[in-house]
Order: structure tokens, then sequence, then C-alpha cells
């Protein structure tokens, strides 16, 4: 009975044994097992990116001060701003033009060409392979401001593939025999008003130091823009108000391409600027101020005015470029 009994044991032990064994495949531990799911497997994590820093906004300033603080120049409006400022040369710029101030000291007077005089500046220009129908000099002054040397003109081109594209260039020296400032600002549009603003912040040009030597001249006005440098002289065919001495009439660009109506003459100790005379048709020429002239008989490159003063006669009419003809300064 016992034997019986100890079997029966045996064999309910032996069942629960292999249903124990089924539930856990194959005995194994619960916490040992790795469940992997093939279709949908744990993702990788994505590492954290860096938040990107916000740019602070850029805030136009009216008036700029160069880095090292010896120079400011107003800017001709919101639309132009700093490009360069290292080494002397400080360069504010927009899609209209550019305007770049140049400083120099001593050792640079060597290789400096100044345009003292409005025939040096002719003479720079012709360098740029143009030719004098291709660009006119206006409002040209040299001054001296204080014992410093101030140079201003305005240079219109009228071959804008010659000149890069460039309409009108404003050029400023203010000199010493130690030192100088060159502001050179061009102008690539063809508009009155954006050359008026140049022109006024070339004029805003500041000399922060005041025992620099140069600040006297720095704060020289420039000229003002006159009406042919503005845009608003005379277009082909248009009517020129030359006041002669005869009758004041005015000259068409045809008269003023003819030699016969108008002629430019210059002084022969170099002195001054060329000026256009005009035929009064009884064999004498005059200027707008009513000088009277008379050209040689024998040599017509010669040519007096009534204090019997000479002048020179180049064979030019009254259309040359760097003289354009207003009938006023």
């Amino acid at each position: 009975m016992k034997n019986r009994r100890l079997l029966a044991l045996l064999a309910v032990a032996a069942s629960l044994s292999c249903v124990l064994s089924a539930c856990n495949f194959g005995g194994k531990k619960p916490e040992e097992q790795v469940i992997v799911d093939e279709e949908n497997p744990t993702p990788t994590p994505e590492p954290e990116q860096e938040p990107v820093p916000t740019e602070e906004p850029v805030v136009w300033e009216p008036v700029y001060t160069s880095l090292d603080g010896s120079i400011s120049i107003d800017m001709p409006d919101e639309n132009w701003s700093n490009k360069t400022d290292a080494n002397g040369i400080v360069s504010i710029e927009s899609d209209s033009g550019k305007i770049v101030v140049i400083h120099g000291n001593e050792a640079d007077m060597d290789t400096l060409v100044l345009p003292d005089s409005e025939d040096m500046a002719m003479t720079l220009e012709r360098a740029k392979e143009l030719e004098d129908g291709e660009f006119e000099i206006l409002n040209y002054s040299n001054e001296d401001q204080g014992g410093v040397n101030v140079i201003y003109y305005l240079v219109k081109y009228l071959n804008t593939e010659k000149s890069d594209g460039v309409v009108s260039n404003i050029i400023k020296y203010i000199s010493n025999e130690t030192e100088y400032y060159e502001i050179n600002a061009n102008v690539n549009t063809d508009d009155d008003e954006v050359l008026t603003k140049v022109n006024n912040a070339v004029n805003s040009f500041k000399i922060l130091s005041a025992d620099s030597p140069l600040a006297a001249g720095a704060a020289a006005a420039v000229p003002a823009l006159d009406a042919a440098a503005a845009g608003e002289g005379t277009g082909e065919g248009e009517a020129v108000d030359a006041a002669s001495a005869s009758d004041g009439a005015g000259y068409t660009e045809d008269d003023l391409s003819d030699t016969n109506r108008t002629r430019t003459l210059y002084s022969n100790d170099g002195s001054g600027r060329p000026f256009v005379v005009w035929n009064n048709d009884d064999g004498t020429w005059s200027d707008e101020e009513g000088n009277v002239y008379r050209f040689d008989e024998s040599d017509v490159s010669i040519v007096y005015d009534q204090n019997d003063i000479d002048y020179y006669y180049n064979g030019e009419a009254g259309d040359v470029r760097y003289m354009p003809i207003t009938g006023e300064e």
C-alpha cells in the first residue's frame, strides 16, 4: 500500500514538472529571457542638437566712425553700410556706389599724385584710357584752408563702359606736406538724388582729433553741386543759355560744336580755367562777361582781348567736355 501511494506521488510530481517546464520555455527564469520584436525593433535615440544661437539684429547708424576713432563720415542713407576698416582704408558701400577714404602718411607722399590743377585732373582721367569727349570735370576747386590744401571736383562719365559702370565720381583731397586723406566716392546710377546724398556724405567727413594738422581742411565744406553736376545741364539739341556780348542768344549743341560759332581759349600763363567765347558776327568774339577778343590774322592760335592780353586757341569749339557750357560757373 505504501509503495502504491509513493508511486502516485511521484507521478503527480512528474506531471507538474512537465507543466512548469512548458510554461517557462525550457525552464529558464523569466529575468534571463530576452524578448525581441523583429517587426518593431527598439529605435536608437537620436543625439540632441545644440540650439542655434540667435543673432543680434544689425542696427543701422547714420554716422560711421572708424574703428580707431580717427574719422567719421555720414552714411548717404540706410542702404549704405561699412565694408572695410583696416590699414588706413575705410569703405562704405551700397548697390548704388562706394565711398572710400584713404589715409596716407609721409612715406606715402612720394607716390601720391595730387590733381592740383584742372589740367592734372584731366591727365589722371586720361590715364584711365578715357578720351576727352568721354568725361567731364565739374566744380573743380583747389584752396588753402588754414595751411591745409583742399582739392575737390566731380567727374561725370559719358562712356560708362570705360569707367566700369561708374556714372559719377566725387574726389576730395585734404593734405599737407606730411599727411593726406583721399575721399573717392563712386556713384554707379544716373540718379540726381543719390549723387546729392553722396556729395553730402563727402561734405560730412570729419577728422575727430582736434590736434590733427588736417582737421581744418576736413572742416571745409565742399562746393554744392551746380545744375550741370546734378544732371540738370543741357541735353542734346537743347538751347544753352550762353550770354554773348552781342545779343545773349542761346546756342544749341550744334553751335557748340561749330568753331565758327564758339571757341575755347586758354590762358598762356597757365592760370584760370579754359573759357568759351562766342562769335558776335562782326569780326569780334566775346566771353560771358562781355570781354571782347580778336584772333591774330597771321596765326589764329594767338588771341588778344581788349587790353591786348594774349590767349591761346587750340582749335576747339565750345563743347570741350571739361569746360561744359552753361552760361555761368
